[in-house]
C-alpha cells in the first residue's frame, strides 16, 4: 500500500456520498416540482359554468356569494357533496346567489393563500376573523360583509347555513 491509497479511498467514499446526496436532492426537487404542479391544478377555484354561469351573470351586484372550501382528504366534504350538492345546485336559492368552490390541498390549508384567489381573500379574512377554519368551510357574504359561515356539514348546513342562505336570497 502506498501513502496515497487512504486519501483515494476517502476521496472515493466522499464521491459516493456526494453522488447519493446529489441524487437525493435531485429526487426531492423533482418530487416537490411534481407536487407543486399537481397542487396548482387541484387548487383552481370552481366557478359556475353553463346555465349557472349565465344566471350568476344576470344577478345584481348585491347578490350574496357562497364560498365552499374543500380538501381531497376531507370525508365530510365528500359526504356533503353526496348528500346536499345536487339538491343545492337545483334549488331556487342557488339560482339567486353566486357559488364559488375552492380547493385546499389539505384540510388545515383552508385559509391559506393557496386556496383563495387574491380577489376573494377579503372573504377568507372575514372567515378568519370569525375563527373559522377546516373543511368543508362555508362562508356566506354579501357586499364585502360576512353573513354566516362554519365547517359543520352535518348539522351546520341544514340547521344554520342553508336556512340563512334561503333567507338572504328572499325565500
Amino acid at each position: 500500500m502506498t501513502p496515497l491509497d487512504p486519501p483515494r479511498r476517502l476521496s472515493a467514499n466522499r464521491t459516493r456520498r456526494q453522488i447519493i446526496a446529489g441524487a437525493s436532492v435531485t429526487a426531492s426537487v423533482l418530487l416537490i416540482g411534481r407536487q407543486a404542479a399537481g397542487t396548482a391544478a387541484v387548487n383552481q377555484p370552481t366557478y359556475a359554468t353553463g346555465v349557472a354561469a349565465q344566471r350568476e351573470a344576470a344577478l345584481p351586484a348585491t347578490a350574496p356569494t357562497l364560498y365552499l372550501v374543500d380538501a381531497p382528504e376531507c370525508k365530510w366534504c365528500v359526504w356533503w357533496d353526496n348528500k346536499y350538492l345536487a339538491d343545492f345546485e337545483q334549488s331556487e336559492a342557488r339560482a339567486r346567489l353566486r357559488f364559488v368552490q375552492l380547493h385546499a390541498p389539505r384540510i388545515p390549508d383552508s385559509l391559506l393563500d393557496i386556496a383563495w384567489p387574491e380577489a376573494d381573500r377579503w372573504a377568507r379574512d372575514a372567515a378568519r376573523d370569525h375563527r373559522l377554519h377546516g373543511t368543508p368551510l362555508f362562508v356566506l357574504v354579501r357586499e364585502h360583509r360576512f353573513i354566516t359561515g362554519g365547517n359543520n356539514a352535518r348539522f351546520g348546513w341544514p340547521d344554520e347555513y342553508w336556512p340563512t342562505i334561503r333567507r338572504e336570497v328572499g325565500l
